[in-house]
């Protein structure tokens, strides 16, 4: 099941990510940023986790220009290689 996915081996500083089931039911995926102290919600989907035409996966592509740290690159390598693990499939957001 998707809402047991382990994000243990995927934590990293900088950022994180997390599957949410919301009270309704509704698997969320939410991807958090941090800096110092402080931690902000970069983006939160609801994936269908339909393959590369998921709509949540343009989504999150296009929150990632809001990502200004100068870490971007292994940022959006690091989490291709997570979502690649959730969605069974290989993500690269080079190609959506």
């Amino acid at each position: 099941m998707k809402d047991n996915f382990d994000f243990t081996p995927y934590q990293q500083s900088g950022w994180r990510i997390k599957l949410h089931r919301t009270s309704w039911g509704e698997l969320r995926l939410v991807i958090f940023a941090t800096t110092g102290r402080k931690e902000w919600v970069l983006c939160s989907v609801v994936p269908t986790f339909s393959g590369l035409d998921d709509p949540a996966l343009k989504e999150i592509k296009n929150s990632l220009k809001y990502y200004t740290f100068p870490t971007i690159d292994r940022f959006v390598k690091e989490l291709e290689v997570i979502l690649s693990k959730l969605y069974e499939i290989e993500i690269k957001f080079g190609e959506l």
